[in-house]
């Protein structure tokens, strides 16, 4: 993969006339092929960049989209919403293509033979601009509308297969028409390239009334697969999904010490390469990895910079070193914030389009969807809600406070009380992740069979986990609340009886409807599992970023 050649900025007479008239574009001395592609858009031709690099691609998406128009929604796309993505002035944009997107951010992996480099490289362009960051495809209500326009093949692709894949009894061409506002000639010509690259089916006829019986279009869950690495100070747990969201295989490893850091991307490699083997699929067709993991991050140099849980895990360049190891597009996501993704794309209806995700794990945190985006803030850290003071007179944080949410209901805390109670009895004075774990499952039997000291000790887990979420809720006016994550699922139908009547119970509670408290659908394995979803949900659904808008 070459690397990316300095963009110029100039006004270009020669350019082919537009609507509009002549426009500026970024101009790379190499691209020239570029120029012949621009005019053929012109004409009405479709730009055909197979057998482009991804550097090439990417140069010639900037081309075709800064020198031909600006796009707006036509009156057939209400719902598309540009207003909630942002703009990048050309400069902006181009600065951000140079210096992320080649060679540094290339790491389309198998995406490339999915859709094409050109695609590709206009996706990660995308993701570049989108200030949300990933997040999930949007609801039925608010569908993303397709166009018509030449240049905007890739948008559409994923246009149609997130329509098809949010109906799993399948669509029709004529209804994927009907709900994208696409022509039937543009659902026609996608339709056959998804078929052609195996990612959709034709599952039977089906006879919808008056006319000709009409084929039905699925995903095929054979066609392409993602991988999910959920990193906790436990265990590494490793999942394998279909393109449908499905467990196809799972496995975990002990969370090894990150003092060397070549050691975890090799025990990382090798895991990832064994789950491929296990589950006896085609590596060509693995989209990429997911990994998630306790924060602080930095997403955009892809490193684990210091969890407070993970011991000697500081500064670690997680995504880069498994990617170059690999050679699979890699991802790397906050695990609360993974673990929302997840519950977000496997979730159908508007009543998930607001939540509030309650990650129980070794760590307490909390990951935020707003209007079916996932909150990630500025740095991509949102979620830390480990300090929230919960009981004033608790036990000294690390922090400096006393009682904070972290401390006061992790599984540490738990089977240290059961142990000065009397519930169980712990070898050693400091034991280790695997004692803490066992103890805890220890304390949660307990309760289930009425031990009165254990249910005590979860009356109070329940009080602090209740007091943090009415602080969240009020602030942002939610009223849905899903618990999951490994340590939850013991506990769970324990503290569904509790958590939500307290919620509801407390005079602190300003908002004007009662909140409703779930778990997750996914199980333990959620922020595994929402992973791979960032991996699927980057490539399959809809993002109007990508097709950079401009005032």
């Amino acid at each position: 993969m070459g690397t990316l050649a300095p963009f110029v900025l100039i006004k270009e007479d020669s350019l082919p006339p537009q609507k509009g008239g002549h426009g500026t574009a970024w101009v790379n001395p190499i691209s020239s092929d570029a120029w012949k592609q621009l005019a053929g858009i012109a004409n009405g031709v479709s730009p055909d960049l197979r057998g482009w690099s991804v550097a090439d691609a990417a140069r010639f998406t900037l081309q075709a989209a800064d020198s031909s128009r600006t796009y707006r929604p036509t009156s057939r796309s209400p719902s598309f919403r540009t207003s909630t993505r942002p703009t990048f002035t050309r400069s902006r944009r181009a600065e951000a293509i140079k210096e992320s997107v080649v060679p540094a951010r290339a790491r389309v992996g198998n995406r490339k033979a999915l859709f094409g480099a050109s695609w590709a490289a206009g996706r990660r362009a995308g993701i570049l601009a989108d200030d949300a960051g990933i997040g999930a495809p949007t609801c039925e209500e608010n569908m993303r509308r397709g166009s018509n326009l030449h240049a905007l093949g890739g948008f559409n692709q994923t246009v149609v297969l997130d329509t098809i894949r949010r109906t799993p009894a399948g669509l029709s061409r004529v209804e994927i028409a009907e709900q994208t506002g696409l022509s039937a000639q543009t659902v026609s010509n996608v339709s056959r390239r998804l078929l052609d690259a195996g990612v959709i089916r034709e599952a039977g006829i089906r006879n919808l009334g008056v006319g000709k019986p009409r084929t039905i279009l699925q995903l095929d869950p054979s066609g392409y697969y993602a991988i999910g690495v959920h990193i906790d100070p436990a265990v590494i747990t490793y999942v394998l999904l279909n393109i449908e969201g499905h467990v196809l295989a799972h496995t975990t490893t002990r969370t090894p010490s990150a003092a060397d850091p070549g050691v975890v991307i090799t025990e990382m490699q090798d895991s990832v390469e064994a789950i491929i083997a296990a589950a006896g699929i085609d590596r060509q067709r693995v989209l990429g990895v997911g990994i998630a993991s306790p924060g602080p991050i930095d997403m955009n140099r892809g490193v684990v910079l210091d969890p407070p849980l993970l011991s000697n895990w500081h500064g670690v360049a997680l995504r880069d070193e498994l990617e170059r190891a690999t050679g699979l597009f890699v991802l790397l996501e906050k695990d609360v914030t993974a673990a929302a993704v997840g519950e977000l794309w496997k979730s159908t209806g508007a009543d998930h389009d607001d939540f509030l995700f309650f990650y129980y794990g070794t760590g307490v945190g909390v990951g935020l969807v707003l209007g079916r985006e996932v909150v990630r803030g500025p740095t991509q850290n949102a979620g830390d809600a480990g300090h929230i003071v919960v009981d004033p007179t608790g036990p000294l944080c690390r922090c400096g406070r006393r009682g904070c949410l972290g401390d006061a209901i992790s599984p540490v805390t738990i089977v240290n009380s059961a142990v000065e109670r009397g519930l169980i009895e712990m070898p050693g004075e400091t034991p280790d992740t695997s004692a803490i774990d066992a103890g805890f499952s220890q304390v949660a039997a307990l309760a289930h069979v009425g031990n009165p000291a254990a249910i005590e000790l979860l009356d109070e887990v329940a009080r602090y986990m209740a007091e943090a979420i009415v602080t969240i809720v009020n602030l942002l006016d939610l009223n849905r609340v899903v618990f999951g994550g490994p340590y939850w699922e013991r506990v769970a139908d324990l503290l569904l009886d509790r958590v939500p009547a307290v919620i509801n119970r407390s005079t602190a509670l300003v908002t004007l409807r009662p909140v409703t408290v779930t778990s997750s659908t996914i199980g333990a394995d959620v922020a595994a599992v929402g992973a791979a979803c960032l991996v699927l949900d980057a490539t399959l659904s809809p993002r109007s970023a990508t097709l950079f808008i401009s005032s």
